[in-house]
This record gives structure tokens, sequence and C-alpha cells, in this order.
């Protein structure tokens, strides 16, 4: 448990950039006679998801929080376990999980549990069919990411307050006219589309990104790169990143050798060590092409203005005809 927690506390934020150069140092190269070699994108770039432009690395920090949210879960979900019961009796003997806060006198690994509660918070939702005796406007249960919760509709009071009363008489079946009425449309239509289980059991906590409501620390880490994506304006469904992602999908699946798809890779980021991206790197040398001596190199002159590559082109069997706005340049996506 300690080694889980490790980077989360702050006098070891140290240590976790310390592992972020080691990982840094051996991915892009270093040694003790030369030094260290350029890094030629950021580590957040590397962190991406393959289909996104990155190369799939894991983010060290995301990632320990998504390990210590799945002890917490445990614990919220097997609530009859001794560890369950020391830990309730001990931090939040009133309340719950959720609303506890933190104290000067509290240990590390509960500190380190508090630093994870948001984690939780982007994939836990209770579900519906059993007592469904839990609040509508303040208990997450829609499957909605990420607050779960519906959006407000104002009222004169008389409405439902508990997502038990939006059932039938039976219990078995939604109130359609009441949902329709109560709800905006969009959340009347997920309320809708949700199954009503057949235990009358307590409601339970479950999962949002696992088709069985189980958490795993793959799910969390994606739900925690998705919110940051959200939280920079970067929407997961709009159509320019569909495309991207579509790009890319076929990028990894080309049927060549693993270091030509690294190598396009770099073509497509820009970050192919030409001599106008080394002088912008601090580096002094001549700009000119070492080819054909006429102009300055660039990727797009390397590839494509080039006198030798064009000789190349000719050979290949390759034609422009359908494509003449990509023949000179390497930006077809990212």
């Amino acid at each position: 448990m300690k080694e889980l927690t490790l980077f989360v506390r702050r006098k070891n934020k140290a240590r976790l950039w310390k592992r972020l150069l080691i990982a840094s140092k051996f991915w892009w190269g270093s040694s003790e006679e030369k030094g260290r070699k350029i890094y030629w994108a950021k580590w957040e770039k590397l962190a991406e998801e393959k289909e996104k432009g990155g190369l799939g690395f894991k983010d060290i920090h995301d990632f320990n929080l998504a390990l210590i949210a799945k002890q917490i879960w445990r614990v919220l979900t097997e609530p009859t376990l001794l560890m369950s019961k020391v830990i309730k009796g001990k931090y939040f003997p009133v309340g719950d999980f959720f609303s506890s806060q933190p104290h000067s006198y509290d240990s590390w690994m509960w500190r380190c549990w508090l630093k994870a509660k948001e984690v939780i918070r982007l994939g836990a939702r209770l579900s519906v069919g059993g007592d469904n005796n839990f609040r509508i406007w303040n208990s997450p249960w829609l499957p909605k990411f990420p607050s779960f919760l519906p959006d407000y509709v104002h009222r004169d009071g008389n409405g439902p307050i508990w997502v038990k009363e939006l059932l039938n008489d039976e219990g078995n079946e939604w109130n359609k006219d009441l949902v329709c009425t109560s709800f905006s449309k969009r959340d009347a239509e997920l309320i809708l589309s949700l199954p009503l289980s057949q235990n009358r059991g307590n409601s339970k906590l479950i999962w949002h990104h696992n088709k069985k409501g189980h958490y795993t620390v793959k799910s969390a880490y994606e739900a925690i790169r998705l919110f940051k994506q959200i939280q920079i304006g970067t929407p997961e469904s709009s159509d320019a990143n569909k495309g991207r992602k579509k790009m890319w999908r076929s990028t990894w699946k080309l049927n060549i050798k693993n270091k030509l798809k690294h190598f396009l890779w770099k073509c497509i980021n820009d970050i192919l060590p030409t001599s106008t991206h080394l002088i912008q790197r601090g580096i002094k040398m001549d700009d000119i092409c070492c080819l054909c001596g006429c102009e300055v190199e660039t990727p797009e002159h390397l590839f494509f203005q080039c006198s030798r590559a064009q000789d190349i082109w000719k050979m290949a069997p390759v034609k422009w005809t359908n494509h003449p706005e990509k023949k000179n340049h390497l930006k077809i996506g990212g």
C-alpha cells in the first residue's frame, strides 16, 4: 500500500519527477559520456493513447490514483469486511466516505485516499431497481458522465424527491408521464432507458465505466484521462477528434515494421531532427539541405521538395493525382 500511495504525498513529488525522468531518458536515450539527448515531445504527449496521437505510455500520477481508488472501492462495496469496518470506524464513523473531510491528524494513507476521492466520483453511481430509496437531485444515479446527476428543472415544490416515486404503483416500470414532465428531454430518455432490476434489496454502488459494474484500474485510468480532456475543452465526440482517431488507427495497423510506424509518428507530429528543428533547439549548424544544398532543410523539403526526394517519388508506386493537396506536406492529422 505504501508504494501505491507514494506519489500522492506532496513531499514525494520529487520522486515522481525522478521516475518520469528515468522513463524519458530510457525512451529518448542518454549516456554518461554524451549526456542527455533531445526530448522531442512532452511526456503528456507520450502518455496519450495511440489512437489520439500518443504512444500509450501511462501517466504515473493518474495511474497511481486509479490504483489507490481500487482500495477505496473495495471498502465502499464490501462494508462487511474487517478492513472496511476499521477504516469507517476510524475515519468516518458518522456519514459516508464522500462527505469526510481532511484533518491535521490524519495518517498519510488516509490523506492519499482523500486525494483519490475524485477518481471514485468519476465512475461511482447507484444502481436502479432495488429499493430505489435515494434522492433524485443529489445522488449519482444517471448514466451521464461525469456528474451522474440530472439537470435541475425548476418546479413548484410538489415534484418527486425520491427515485422510487418515479415508478408505477407496482414498482416494476417507470411512470413515463411523470418522468417526461419532471426532467429535461435528455435526462428523461436516459431514465426511461434504464432497466429495472427485479432484486428488491438495497440499491448498490456500481462502476459506470464497466459493463458489469465492477471497478477496474484500466477503466478508472481512462476516466481520469477523459475527464481531463473535457476540462480543457476537447470533447471525445467532436468530428475533428473522430477523424484523427481514424487516421491514427490506420497508421498503427499498417503492415510494416514497428520502427517505421514510430518514424511515421514522428513525421505526423513534426518532431523529426531536421536542421530547422535542431536550430530551434539551440544547436548551431547550417540549415541548408545536405542533399541538394539549395534550400532550407524542413520536413516538407526533405521528403517532397528536395530534388533527390522527387527522383525517389518518381520511382515509387504512388500516385498523387487524387490528393494534390497532400503532395507537399506531412501535416495529415494529429
